[in-house]
This record gives C-alpha cells, structure tokens and sequence, in this order.
C-alpha cells in the first residue's frame, strides 16, 4: 500500500493506519521499507516519497535505530563484520541530472544525517 494513503497513530504500543479516503483504520502488522538506504556511515536515504512526521517517527525511526542496534550488537561480537552495504551517490553529471529529474518530477529526497535522525529532537521531531 501507499504510505500517503493513510494517517498512522499508535496506541498502546500498537501501531495503526487509517485510510484517508474511506476512514477505515486496521492495525499494521508489516511494512516494506522500500529504498532505505544507508549511503555511508553517516548518511540514510528514506527513498523518493513525501513522508509524513508521523511515518518517520512511528515506522522510519524505530526500524532504523532497531538496525542499528542490531549492527552495534554484531559489531561487538565480530568488530570486522559490516551489517550494511555502504553506497557512495553518484557524483558529477548524472548526479545532478537524476537530482533535476526528482524535483521535476515531484520526488522528494530525503537524505538524513543518520545520527540526527535518530535522536528524539532530530528532523521533523
């Protein structure tokens, strides 16, 4: 389904949608993070929709800071072990043609310093 769709809320440490157009609400039991990309140790790419405050906080946030604690605990037991292929962007032309596509196109970009994102008072908080 398509994230913009909906309107999320938890409740009780559950986690629900409601359809906009219909109003329907259903509890969310899954959820494809599709495009999240970890661009290097410092950068992560959500992927190319407008996500809402509430997406990120309630589905963005606590999956990315569950991997990353789950890299934390690997790393302590094998230091040599990287849990998530690092992707350097594109430089030069076709960067900036891809860049120029988006925005025309109407895609978003949301590439978040990692760090910042995952604190409580990171962007969009």
């Amino acid at each position: 389904w398509n994230v913009q769709q909906y309107r999320l809320f938890s409740n009780k440490d559950r986690l629900f949608g409601q359809e906009v157009a219909s109003g329907h609400s259903f509890e969310i039991v899954f959820y494809h993070f599709h495009a999240v990309r970890f661009l290097n140790q410092d950068r992560v790419d959500l992927g190319e929709y407008v996500l809402s405050v509430p997406v990120e906080q309630l589905l963005y946030r606590p999956y990315l800071r569950h991997l990353e604690n789950l890299k934390t605990s690997l790393q302590q037991r094998d230091p040599g072990i990287r849990p998530n292929e690092e992707i350097t962007p594109k430089k030069g032309l076709d960067n900036y043609r891809n860049r120029v596509r988006k925005v025309f196109q109407g895609w978003s970009h949301n590439v978040y310093d990692k760090n910042e994102f995952l604190t409580p008072y990171g962007p969009n908080h």
